[in-house]
């Protein structure tokens, strides 16, 4: 766990398109048991900065932040929000929480594994995962993949339920039951890995 928050943005690269490698940083944060961010638009990682460190706050966990190639090379004119609020450093404080014994981390595990199930319930109420349409086809889409999926959409004039996940772990589970219950078919896009899928 942390004190304070702590974001840790990891920018994917499918493709690869500016470097030498790709991975998928969702399976990273599911092997660390952390939540993670998958912004569509610069102005929703602008958002959800902010929302990560809130996050991390209340749950005592970093958070992971995953932009791709496509949302770290766009531009975008963003309203900043007002400075938030102003925190002191407490100073060093002596704690065995920090010193994982065996006993303690069995324990800790436990409320590592409670708390996934807690935030995903959190995020089935989550801003930054929503629905548009209504047919019986759904399209289901995450980060930049969203982006195209909604541009595709719009062009063709297909009657489908788009939706997006902004928080793709833990997955907002109650979400997705909800919005699947009405759908004949699901397609899920995403870069990389079928992690959502």
């Amino acid at each position: 766990g942390v004190k304070g928050g702590l974001v840790v943005l990891a920018a994917d690269d499918p493709g690869p398109i500016s470097s030498q490698t790709e991975q998928d940083t969702r399976h990273f944060a599911k092997f660390a048991n952390l939540p993670v961010l998958d912004p569509s638009t610069p102005e929703e990682a602008y958002r959800m900065v902010q929302e990560a460190f809130g996050l991390s706050e209340r749950w005592g966990l970093p958070v992971i932040l995953r932009p791709t190639t496509r949302i770290c090379h766009a531009s975008a004119s963003i309203e900043a929000e007002p400075r938030r609020e102003k925190h002191e450093y407490p100073g060093f404080e002596k704690d065995p929480r920090w010193v994982i014994f065996p006993s303690l981390s069995l324990k800790n595990h436990g409320e590592l594994e409670r708390k996934q199930k807690e935030i995903g319930k959190e995020f089935s109420h989550s801003a930054f995962n929503d629905t548009e349409g209504n047919g019986s086809i759904g399209i289901v889409a995450s980060g930049a993949a969203y982006t195209y999926a909604k541009e595709a959409v719009k062009e063709l004039g297909a009657n489908v339920t788009l939706v997006k996940i902004g928080t793709p772990y833990p997955f907002p589970v109650d979400f997705a039951l909800e919005f699947m219950k009405d759908l004949d078919k699901v397609l899920v896009i995403e870069e990389l890995d079928a992690v959502i899928e």
